[in-house]
């Protein structure tokens, strides 16, 4: 079993141990927060098996079961599956190849990972959902011995016995260098004989026909229709291959750069698959006028992106204690790039949680919260107010500050809305292109 992984079984989820490592923490979210993020429940069939699925907004495939993971269900069973007995879902997603194979067979064991904790939290109700509730035959559809984690690809899954087989609904804009380390590090954490499935988008398919080639595979099935291509395949001796390289070998990696506004300058790694990788954007511009006159003391940097921000905070006099954000690639960025720039004494705490709740403790008196466009507005409002809630309850505090950066339409409600509801008073505020920092300043 995996350190901080999940375990499903018919009577619910049990946290099985808190941490990943001394610094990476993923904690049960509060279920109306993941609840906010719930788009459609819909009800879908696969071999006479009748499954039903939570899907979650802002995570792949929110309106329906996606056609290249039915098409990938499809072909796998055409080919025969009836002797695997350990699976490993890279990308989990809203958990529909998972759910699906542990129905077709409860007695599997499943292992699932995905970069977004929302993701991981709804491959989990998923598998929840069918194991305590789906049935064929008098049979439970699911398993109890499921294993969901956050992981950057196989970064997670490196001492995990090897699966029989691997599947992958690889992300159409995931990046070369990332697909072709998913296509061909199935096989490194699998053995001779394993079978690995993939589906991309059409487009897609000279890479893949080309990076199943490259690496030491037997193709079994190679077909597609107009949106999509699957390629089923089996491992043969991949002994000569080069070792994974992953987020510390630099996969994600563009080159060190130097970033800066007006006086304040420092050189970090950004990474590919986050914003802010050649220049700062207009809230992190914002953030640094927003933080003047903010005492120094513990401080939590939700959502930080490539880790922008949190520097800022550093910068600032603040102490970036503890980064939260549901995505991984964002939380180990971040961490480097506080490492990289020099800011900081302690290597920060770091939280893949949804909640930002979770990140937050007794000592916290500083939140610095960056709504990205492409939250659940009511997600975030909510957030705030449960924010709020936990500061306002913090004793011993002559000051607590709560800074908020993003859409100055967004930012405009929220204070309209919430912020003036409250005990305290906007202490800052400044908009520039359409976005707003803001920051509240709690009444002791």
């Amino acid at each position: 079993m995996w350190p901080n992984a999940w375990r499903i079984s018919v009577e619910g989820l049990r946290p099985v141990v808190p941490m990943m490592n001394a610094h990476l923490s993923t904690w049960p979210s509060a279920p109306e927060v993941e609840d906010l993020f719930l788009h459609r429940q819909v009800e879908w069939s696969f071999h006479r098996r009748r499954l039903r699925f939570d899907l979650a907004r802002s995570v792949f495939a929110a309106a329906s079961v996606d056609a290249g993971s039915a098409l990938l269900l499809r072909h796998l069973q055409a080919v025969g599956i009836d002797h695997v007995q350990r699976m490993l879902d890279v990308g989990s997603g809203q958990g529909t190849l998972g759910v699906v194979l542990s129905a077709l067979d409860p007695s599997r064991q499943l292992s699932a990972v995905d970069r977004d904790a929302l993701a991981c939290r709804y491959t989990i109700r998923n598998l929840a959902l069918n194991a305590s509730e789906g049935t064929v035959d008098g049979a439970v559809a699911g398993n109890a011995g499921s294993e969901v984690v956050g992981s950057l690809g196989y970064d997670a899954v490196s001492g995990l016995e090897p699966p029989d087989l691997v599947v992958s609904n690889i992300p159409g804009k995931a990046g070369q260098a990332v697909i072709g380390e998913l296509v061909r590090g199935a096989g490194l954490i699998g053995a001779q004989g394993t079978m690995v499935g993939f589906v991309v988008v059409e487009p897609l398919k000279p890479l893949l026909t080309e990076l199943v080639e490259q690496s030491q595979y037997t193709v079994l099935l190679d077909k597609g229709n107009k949106t999509h291509h699957v390629i089923v395949a089996t491992v043969d001796d991949m002994a000569e291959q080069p070792p994974l390289r992953g987020f510390d070998d630099g996969l994600y990696d563009r080159g060190r750069q130097e970033f800066g506004h007006k006086s304040l300058v420092w050189a970090c790694r950004p990474v590919f698959g986050l914003g802010e990788f050649d220049g700062l954007s207009y809230p992190s511009m914002l953030l640094r006028a927003a933080l003047q006159g903010v005492p120094g003391g513990p401080a939590v940097i939700a959502e930080p992106g490539q880790g922008h921000r949190a520097v800022i905070a550093a910068r600032s006099g603040c102490r970036p204690e503890t980064l939260i954000s549901r995505d991984l690639l964002a939380l180990r960025a971040s961490a480097r790039c506080l490492d990289d720039a020099e800011v900081t004494a302690a290597t920060p705490r770091l939280v893949h949680d949804v909640d930002v709740t979770a990140a937050l403790g007794p000592e916290t008196t500083t939140v610095i919260y960056h709504a990205d466009d492409k939250i659940h507005g009511p997600y975030f409002v909510d957030q705030v107010r449960r924010v709020l809630d936990h500061l306002e309850q913090s004793s011993g505090r002559t000051y607590r500050d709560l800074v908020l950066t993003g859409r100055s339409g967004m930012l405009g409600r929220l204070e309209v809305d919430v912020l003036r509801r409250r005990r305290g008073h906007v202490a800052h505020k400044q908009s520039r292109r359409g976005y707003r920092a803001l920051r509240f300043r709690l009444s002791a």
